[in-house]
């Protein structure tokens, strides 16, 4: 892979996630999952009105995330789900990074408390080996 494709890969995806950051723009894309709808029909479900959708509609398809069809007068708007691929790559990557770097911080947190039960266990043989000192003095005195 290249530094260039990862390059825009990256701007994809945060075109992706700040076109998702406005909320009106999360309602619009959450319409349109029951399919192509003409920006009128938006409006009138919308608390903002017919240009701020257009506006918002633009802004989704520069991101990649709609589509419109021009249809005699009227423009229908629907999911482009390739878009949806783009933030969908960008999540899996972050997940598959953080969860790598969590179970290596369990791998070291595990094998330094293995060390640790092994010098203890070691420390353990070590003392029963050695004779004590009540065992010493007495094979001492009686010599």
């Amino acid at each position: 892979m290249s530094n260039h494709s990862a390059a825009a890969r990256v701007t994809a995806a945060e075109d992706v996630f700040d076109a998702l950051g406005e909320p009106v723009r999360r309602q619009i894309i959450a319409r349109l999952r029951s399919g192509p709808t003409p920006v009128g029909k938006l409006a009138e479900q919308l608390t903002v009105g017919r240009p701020a959708v257009s506006k918002h509609l633009r802004v989704l398809e520069g991101a990649g995330l709609v589509r419109h069809e021009s249809r005699g007068t009227r423009n229908l708007y629907a999911l482009a789900p390739e878009g949806m691929v783009v933030a969908q790559q960008w999540l899996v990557a972050m997940w598959d990074t953080a969860l790598a770097a969590f179970a290596d911080a369990v791998d070291a947190a595990v094998e330094e408390d293995v060390d640790d039960q092994v010098r203890e266990q070691a420390r353990r043989l070590a003392r029963s080996q050695r004779p004590s000192r009540s065992s010493t003095k007495r094979r001492g005195g009686t010599r």
